[in-house]
C-alpha cells in the first residue's frame, strides 16, 4: 500500500507540471521530407509471430490483423507471454490503430497492457498537428492514476504506422535512412531508421532475400527549456517508467528484417534490452484474407 501511495504522489506531481500549451520541439527540422514510396500497402491479412525472451525459445505469441477499409488501414494486435516467461513476467497486450492509407500517418491508437498487479490503458490521438496521449494506470489496489500529455509535432507516427511507411520506401542501398517523429509511448522522439544490410534470411526453412533495418534515436542538441523538462521528468518519474519497473532495463537497440520482394513482409524484430539481453519476434505464419 505504501508503494502505491508513493506512486500516486509521484505521478500526480508530474502531471501537474505538464504545460497547458505545448510547443513544437527543436528537432522538427531534422525530420525527413519523404512521402510514401511505391510499394503497395499490405493486403488484408493475418500474421502470427513467435516471441522469444532471453534463453527461452518461445516466450510468447503475437497475432496481428491488417484490415484495409476505404481510406484507412486498421491494425489489430494481441499478444501474451506463454510458458516459463508467463510465470516469470506475465504480460498481456492489445493494440488497435487506425492509419491513413494514403500517407501512413496514424489517426488514433489504443493499447491495453496487463501486468501482474496493474493494467495500463493508453490512447493517443494524432489529429490537429498534435500528439495527445491519455494514460490510465489501474493498480490492483488503490486509486487509478490518469495522465494527459500533449505534444505539437506534425507529422508524427506510432511504431506500427512508421513500419508501414518505411516498408513502402525503396530501401535499395545500405545506408539509406529516414528520420521520423515516432511516439513509442506518449512523447514523440526523432528516430532514425537505416538500411544496415541486404542479404539472405531463413524463413520457415526457406532462404529468402531480405533487408535489415536498424532504429536508433536521432542525436540532437536540446534547448535549455527542453533539457530542464527532461531533468524534471527524470526526478519525478513517469507513468510509463513506473509500469515498467519490473523489467528493470532500457532499450539499447532495435532491428528488424523485412522480405526484399513485393510483399515486404515483416520477418523478424529484435530489441536489445540492457542488461536483460535480446527480446525478439519471428514471423511463423502469414495468411492473406
Amino acid at each position: 500500500m505504501k508503494s502505491n501511495r508513493l506512486l500516486i504522489s509521484a505521478l500526480l506531481a508530474v502531471s501537474s507540471t505538464l504545460p497547458c500549451h505545448a510547443q513544437a520541439p527543436s528537432w522538427v527540422s531534422l525530420l525527413s521530407k519523404a512521402t510514401p514510396g511505391s510499394f503497395a500497402p499490405l493486403p488484408a491479412c493475418e500474421m502470427t509471430f513467435d516471441a522469444g525472451w532471453k534463453d527461452i525459445a518461445k516466450a510468447g505469441q503475437v497475432k496481428i490483423t491488417v484490415v484495409p477499409s476505404g481510406d484507412t488501414i486498421k491494425v489489430l494486435a494481441k499478444g501474451a507471454d506463454v510458458g516459463a516467461a508467463a510465470a516469470l513476467l506475465p504480460i498481456e497486450g492489445e493494440y488497435a490503430g487506425v492509419i491513413d492509407s494514403a500517407t501512413y500517418l496514424p489517426k488514433a491508437m489504443e493499447q491495453t497492457e496487463k501486468r501482474k498487479g496493474s493494467v495500463l490503458l493508453s490512447s493517443v490521438d494524432f489529429s490537429g498537428g498534435k500528439v495527445t496521449a491519455n494514460k490510465t494506470l489501474k493498480p490492483a489496489s488503490g486509486e487509478e492514476i490518469k495522465v494527459t500529455k500533449e505534444n505539437v509535432v506534425a507529422p508524427a507516427f506510432d511504431l506500427v504506422s512508421a513500419a508501414l511507411f518505411i516498408r513502402s520506401q525503396p530501401l535499395k542501398e545500405v545506408g539509406e535512412s529516414y528520420v521520423l517523429a515516432i511516439a513509442p509511448q506518449s512523447s514523440p522522439k526523432p528516430l532514425t531508421i537505416t538500411v544496415v544490410e541486404r542479404g539472405k534470411y531463413t524463413y520457415n526453412g526457406n532462404s529468402v532475400d531480405a533487408i535489415k533495418l536498424e532504429l536508433k534515436q536521432t542525436p540532437f542538441k536540446p534547448t535549455k527549456e527542453e533539457a530542464d523538462k527532461e531533468v524534471a521528468a527524470a526526478k519525478g518519474g513517469s507513468l510509463s517508467d513506473k509500469t515498467k519497473e519490473a523489467f528493470k532495463g532500457h532499450v539499447s537497440s532495435l532491428s528488424a528484417w523485412i522480405s526484399d520482394d513485393d510483399k515486404r513482409l515483416p520477418l523478424e524484430i529484435s530489441v536489445d534490452i540492457a542488461p536483460i539481453g535480446a527480446v525478439g519476434a519471428k514471423l511463423v505464419e502469414f495468411k492473406q484474407n
